[in-house]
């Protein structure tokens, strides 16, 4: 990348080459003026253009790798306590929304809870009087022996307000909670306050620490067992070293030293733990910038045993109590990392801008390798400090709010650098953030330029090892926190040329660039009208019904071509854009998800205000492409709406989203929508409806894209970076609703082919395999799954894993394996009575030791076998075919059932669907494959099994050595013919189990087929 200096060295260069010649000579002398002109307007051209750019290499495979990337976060001290008590519940709502709307809004997905230390009921001692800051104490009153825990009075019912907050946090998308304190109940300290003492130093002796460690535990323990909420991590010191908490403060706050009392503090927290045997991982130091973290770090009195209580590092990032420029980052990493902790960036919050924000971000990523990154209070009260990623008057209404552009700014990171991505190693590039996301197939790189209003800089990357497919190209300009017209503005796709992707990241803003490397499925995404006039319905790949069209006033993809319109401009108005199901009516996509996204343009301003509801959808359809797999559409579908708090000067923006001066494009995502069993087909729309005023404007749509992805984990999550014992709890995070932890996620932690060991009787609802890296479940023990009641499903996403260990069900389960994935059940599987459904298009293979206990498989129809069986199998049990929704069956349809290299056994029972008159189901158990075939229904004589009782079937009598009662079948019947067959029509799979009908009539003869060799086969109509 050059930088500007490299401008005048250019500039000379280019003038020294226009005067290379001896300016004596006559050719020189008549140089003419025209030349010399056209050499300077070109000189201008490119000092006026963004400095060229070097390409820079990224790689997304492991060898690229700097770490993995955990969670986008905020604390909820103190608009929790706040917002949660404000009695307007829409804006309430609208708020979690932008938030933790993991589609369209910042997708945050860790919290910081705070644990009340209460105030002094004695306002002269203490008066707490910040709006939302004076927070509930679990035990609120002082008790009457502190050494004696069994008389404290516990209230229960406390801190409902920052409570409400963490459960519709949680409701969208929060996976993971710390739990922290900003002081000791106030009835613990030396001064009976908690707000600090004066001098900022200790207020908690250290003989306290036992009961302070009882009391953050206790509630810890509430919340688990009683809330149903988990606490994956503890903070018991909230910048303890400042100096801040003197007495005065506004707020809770309490020092604890540097050295001595840390070392005190930690380890009565970690042995209170340890023996106490709470599921919770010790966090500290929590001190207010990285250059002090790493001071206290290096204290000399914290204690090597201290260290050992901690799991992680966490710091604040502040540009006070020493620094956090680069180089504190860079000294408290590498003051930590021999330690083996990871480091999270757990408060940082300015009032400063887009830019300024996104300097921190980067900082924290690059020199940190922050595994997390969390802001301060996502909203502040309008105060005038302009902090808040949004403002608010914390008044007990709150009917209104504004965003900041520190919130776009967060949203260019946080959109599309998900958890699970993989921060990419970049050279040298202070001002880039790259991440890869393996569940969405996206390359997101951030620019921030804090240059000014007219400076630009180029950028060109060079992607080494996948494939450039599209682009989006994304920006927040710093404005002031006045105007919002370029805020997460949508600018169409990047400059792409084979793998290479250049854009000009302008000055005094942060942009994003976007890279796709899976295919887009729909066909024309930009909307190109070709030769179609503006208003029609119909262009290449997408129908317009109802209030909407296709025209090319406001194209997005920066070629003109076109874009579709919503008229939500008259009252009623109803409409939709859609394409053809995109799929094929014999592959199964069940388990398939999927992710739509778009560029949208509400051309919501000044009086003009949108009042529709806007959606975008997927709808799933069976092997006709016209009957739905899923129950409803609304289950798959996104509404959107315009971007909160886009202003313009002398407006306030409302809770509704009616903002004016939405004039630009911005990109929307639907959410990530997994295809229900039986899709073959899948079929993007966008539609709206809801109109009730008109706002005399429309919606416009351009760059769509529709490509496969994997949903984010909603469950224990295996976060070693390697092999480990399924036992050890520092191998897993764990999901902040405590029932989600019944189910394992094995995803991207690892970077090579690791074993998971189970040593004993281990439980586990479901598990989820997504990894390229093989994961093997192996040891002496045994993993049981299922459950009598609820859903149960063992799903491999992307790789291949073995499971290796014996495996029991307690209940039915429906094991998935995904096109270009596979599943091997090496250790024994007994489905012990149990039903076990396969979906999806990946291979499970039951290798070994595989047993039915009078269990059924219960599988959809497919051409090749994707179920592979062992010799040893025992088929004690029975199979049932299944049929997609809208799946007809015809004659000479033949399908795969099992693959194996031997067999030595055969189902009790295979349930087949009905068919029509006159056809009839043919069994194979063949060499390798159990297949069935619909053929002719046969009479009696129909020895070869060809419709007809002729002559033919007397000499195959006569070659098999058949009974004389089958010659006297044959005599009876000659000359009978089968009647001509027609389609049979299936039934969904909600309603066709009913007509299936038991196959209990063994063959009376052998057909020209193998014969299975212990129990007969069946023909059946």
């Amino acid at each position: 990348m050059f930088s500007y200096q490299n401008r005048p060295r250019l500039q000379y260069s280019l003038l020294v080459g226009l005067d290379t010649r001896n300016p004596t000579t006559k050719r020189n002398q008549h140089l003419s003026f025209l030349r010399i002109l056209f050499a300077l307007l070109a000189i201008v051209a490119y000092c006026s253009s963004a400095p060229l750019a070097r390409a820079i290499d990224i790689g997304t495979t492991t060898s690229y790798h700097n770490h993995r990337f955990e969670y986008w976060g905020t604390s909820l001290a103190w608009w929790g306590n706040e917002v949660g008590g404000q009695s307007n519940a829409q804006g309430r709502e609208d708020l979690v929304d932008i938030f933790f709307d993991p589609n369209n809004g910042l997708g945050m997905n860790f919290l910081r809870y705070n644990i009340g230390a209460g105030s002094n009921p004695d306002t002269s001692i203490q008066n707490i009087t910040r709006p939302g800051a004076k927070m509930d104490g679990w035990v609120p009153d002082q008790p009457t022996d502190f050494s004696d825990t069994s008389t404290w009075q516990w209230d229960w019912n406390a801190d409902a307000t920052q409570r409400l907050i963490l459960d519709m946090a949680i409701d969208h998308g929060v996976s993971n909670v710390e739990a922290f304190a900003n002081s000791a109940p106030w009835w613990l300290t030396r001064n009976l306050q908690s707000n600090g003492i004066s001098g900022g130093g200790s207020n908690l002796s250290t003989a306290r620490n036992d009961e302070f460690a009882h009391y953050m535990l206790e509630v810890v323990d509430h919340f688990e067992t009683n809330l149903g909420i988990h606490f994956e991590t503890l903070a018991p010191m909230n910048e303890p070293g400042s100096g801040f908490w003197n007495g005065n403060s506004n707020q809770e706050g309490m020092g604890v030293p540097a050295g001595f009392y840390q070392d005190r503090l930690i380890k009565e927290f970690g042995s209170e733990i340890a023996n106490r045997g709470t599921n919770i991982k010790l966090v500290g130091l929590e001190e207010t910038s990285t250059d002090q973290s790493a001071d206290s770090w290096n204290n000399g009195s914290l204690t090597n045993t201290a260290k050992s209580y901690l799991s992680q590092v966490n710091t604040h990032s502040y540009g006070f109590n020493g620094a956090s420029l680069p180089s504190d980052s860079q000294n408290l990493f590498n003051a930590v990392s021999p330690d083996g902790l990871k480091i999270y960036a757990t408060e940082y919050g300015t009032g400063q801008g887009a830019t300024r924000l996104a300097r921190q971000i980067n900082n924290d990523i690059r020199y940190l390798d922050a595994a997390g990154w969390t802001y301060w209070q996502a909203i502040e009260d309008n105060n005038g400090s302009g902090w808040g990623l949004a403002l608010s008057n914390f008044n007990g209404n709150n009917p209104r709010f504004d965003v900041q552009d520190q919130y776009f700014a967060f949203k260019q990171y946080s959109a599309f650098i998900r958890p699970g991505s993989e921060i990419i190693e970049l050279a040298n590039q202070d001002d880039i953030t790259a991440a890869y996301d393996p569940r969405t197939g996206i390359t997101n790189v951030v620019v921030n330029n804090e240059g000014g209003d007219n400076t630009s800089q180029q950028y060109s990357f060079d992607v080494l090892d996948r494939q450039v497919l599209s682009t989006r190209l994304i920006r927040t300009t710093d404005e002031d926190n006045s105007l919002r017209t370029d805020a997460y503005a949508a600018l169409g796709p990047a400059t792409a040329s084979n793998n290479n992707v250049s854009f000009d990241a302008v000055g005094n803003a942060v942009t994003s660039v976007v890279i796709y490397h899976r295919p887009n499925l729909v066909e024309n995404p930009s909307l190109d009208l070709g030769s179609s006039n503006n208003g029609t319905k119909v262009i290449a790949g997408w129908q317009a019904e109802g209030n909407a069209l296709f025209a090319n006033v406001e194209d997005n993809s920066g070629d003109g071509s076109g874009s579709a319109l919503m008229l939500t401009n008259s009252v009623g108005n109803t409409g939709r854009i859609s394409q053809s199901g995109i799929g094929d009516a014999d592959v199964d996509l069940t388990g398939v998800a999927y992710q739509l996204s778009l560029d949208v343009q509400f051309a919501n301003e000044d009086s003009a205000h949108y009042d529709a509801d806007t959606y975008l959808a997927l709808e799933f359809y069976g092997a006709d492409d016209e009957t739905l797999a899923s129950i409803s559409l609304q289950d798959s579908e996104t509404e959107i709406d315009p971007a909160f708090a886009v202003k313009r000067d002398g407006f306030e923006s409302s809770v509704d989203g009616s903002d004016p001066n939405d004039t630009v494009y911005r990109t929307y995502l639907s959410g990530r929508f997994v295809a229900p069993e039986g899709t073959r087909f899948v079929r993007p729309v966008i539609r709206f409806d809801g109109v009730e005023s008109g706002s005399n404007n429309v919606v416009n749509l351009d760059n769509v894209r529709l490509q496969e992805v994997h949903p984010e984990a909603t469950a224990r999550v295996w976060n070693a970076e390697g092999s480990g014992d399924w036992s050890g709890d520092d191998n897993w995070t764990n999901h902040a609703k405590v029932d989600n932890n019944a189910w394992a996620y094995f995803g991207n932690a690892i970077d090579q082919a690791s074993t998971v060991t189970i040593a004993s009787t281990t439980y586990a609802q479901g598990v989820t395999f997504f990894s390229d890296h093989e994961y093997q479940l192996q040891g002496s023990g045994q993993l049981t799954t299922g459950h009598p009641t609820e859903s149960s499903a063992i799903d491999a996403r992307m790789g291949s894993h073995r499971i290796s260990v014996d495996t029991s069900l307690v209940g039915s389960v429906d094991v998935q394996v995904l096109p270009g994935a596979s599943l091997v059940f090496d250790g024994g599987l007994d489905l012990n009575g149990h039903d076990l459904t396969k979906l999806g298009a990946g291979l499970l293979d039951l290798s070994v030791g595989f047993e039915m206990g009078s269990g059924q498989i219960n599988s959809y129809t497919t051409l090749e076998a994707l179920i592979a069986i062992g010799s040893d199998a025992v088929l004690d049990g029975d199979f049932q075919l299944l049929l997609a929704p809208g799946q007809t069956l015809e004659l000479g349809d033949t399908f795969e059932l099992l693959s194996y290299n031997s067999l030595s056994d055969t189902f009790d029972n295979l349930f087949l669907p009905s068919l029509a008159d006159g056809l009839a189901w043919d069994i194979d158990y063949g060499a390798s494959l159990l297949m069935v075939e619909i053929v002719n229904a046969t009479s009696e004589g129909d020895f070869d099994g060809d419709g007809n009782v002729d002559g033919v079937d007397f000499l195959y009598w006569q070659q098999h050595g058949l009974s004389a009662s089958e010659l006297t079948e044959w005599q009876d019947n000659y000359g009978s013919m089968a009647p001509q067959p027609s389609s049979a029509v299936v039934p969904e799979p909600s309603t066709f189990v009913l007509c299936f009908f038991a196959i209990t009539i063994p063959l009376s003869l052998a057909t020209l087929r193998n014969q299975p060799t212990q129990k007969s086969l069946r023909k059946v109509n």
